[in-house]
């Protein structure tokens, strides 16, 4: 089919059957789904800063009445990349110090960038060794970088602490977060 362009005016349209509409849309819709049917991409969530030192270890000194969740919480992160978590020792210079405080708060567990995690008894006294673990484990993973989550309560970095009868294990967007903040250190 020829088209020609009026004097002066705009060219004229082609017309378009709702079939191949229809067909066009349908294509796109195959492509876009083909597209989308790998695997959903996880989600970082990076803090401003991070207590891992030049040779890529977090040196932790526990005085804490929750030593073994600490240690249960060091566990499941260097489960996914080993080595990076240490016991503060007399060749490995501390890089964070996690101490108890008793507060009337609204939180379990605080990070500070100089150095410190304090974990609430106020708190954690009252509930089981599960939820005091994954305190710990979020509290850990702000010490090496990680951020807020805000997409799911299965992450073990969702802002407010999963109370309950189960460890949360570290999901694909905290390892996600975890490999974008090492790439950091």
């Amino acid at each position: 089919m020829k088209l020609t362009r009026p004097l002066g005016g705009a060219p004229p349209r082609r017309k378009v059957g709702v079939g191949r509409l229809l067909a066009f849309a349908a294509g796109i819709a195959l492509v876009a789904s083909i597209a989308l049917a790998g695997e959903a991409r996880a989600v970082v969530y990076l803090g401003g800063w991070d207590l891992v030192d030049s040779g890529k270890h977090l040196d932790v000194d526990i005085s804490s009445a929750y030593r073994a969740n600490v240690l249960a919480g060091m566990n499941a992160w260097n489960a996914y990349k080993p080595g990076v978590i240490r016991l503060d020792s007399w060749t490995n210079i501390q890089d964070v110090a996690v101490r108890d405080v008793n507060l009337n708060t609204n939180w379990s567990g605080m990070t500070y960038k100089w150095g410190q995690i304090s974990l609430n008894t106020f708190y954690l006294g009252g509930w089981g060794q599960q939820t005091r673990t994954n305190v710990a484990t979020h509290e850990l993973g702000h010490a090496l970088g990680l951020g807020h989550s805000t997409v799911s309560t299965t992450d073990v970095m969702f802002g407010t602490a999963i109370v309950g009868g189960r460890v949360v294990p570290l999901s694909a967007n905290d390892k996600s977060s975890y490999d974008a903040a090492y790439k950091r250190y």
